[in-house]
């Protein structure tokens, strides 16, 4: 579990710039693979992330969001 830890950390201390929902579309890190989607914009989003080692999923997570007014 700490190399699931150690992927998912990483790549959450790399958000994008224009979508900083969660973490980057992909980034890679020994025999893991995180990717990330999202949909809409700051003001009303929503998005899946998981994590892949060796090709398989070991981890998914669908989030969602939006500003406060």
């Amino acid at each position: 579990m700490a190399e699931l830890e150690e992927m998912l950390h990483a790549a959450l201390m790399e958000p994008p710039f224009e979508a900083p929902y969660r973490g980057p579309q992909s980034m890679k890190k020994g025999d893991c693979e995180y990717c990330c989607s999202w949909h809409g914009e700051i003001g009303a989003f929503w998005g899946e992330e998981k994590i892949l080692r060796k090709g398989l999923r070991i981890y998914f997570l669908r989030f969602h969001g939006g500003a406060i007014s």
